[in-house]
């Protein structure tokens, strides 16, 4: 079983990321946290094969250049990362890359995010 770890202040958005992931040819455990301190505890805890996150409307390249430098403990540290955000600017992706994520995903394209996890998944 892989797990996932989705991070968003929206619920609905959650609830959306079950049904995509759900249909995938791969055994998901998907976690989902809001609150920026649960999100720290959860890191330090729970060993996670992916992290999706949002980047607009929870702080995910903060959260992400945190992980990466190691301040929520180490095992997540290499763990990869999906940005996935509604923000469409020319060097949000780069900023994203810079951040620590691994691949950049422009919401609403389902397709394009199902294919990235199961590339980072493998």
């Amino acid at each position: 079983m892989k797990r996932i770890l989705y991070l968003d202040l929206n619920r609905n958005n959650f609830l959306l990321m079950q049904v995509v992931l759900k249909n995938m040819p791969i055994d998901i455990e998907l976690t989902h946290k809001e609150e920026d301190k649960e999100i720290g505890q959860i890191l330090k805890q729970n060993k996670f094969d992916l992290i999706i996150s949002d980047t607009f409307s929870i702080r995910g390249q903060l959260i992400m250049k945190n992980l990466r430098a190691g301040n929520f403990g180490k095992i997540n540290c290499s763990t990869p990362a999906i940005a996935y955000t509604a923000i469409y600017c020319d060097n949000e992706e780069e900023k994203c890359k810079k951040a620590g994520f691994n691949e950049y995903v422009l919401m609403p394209d389902m397709p394009g995010l199902k294919q990235k996890v199961e590339a980072l998944l493998k």
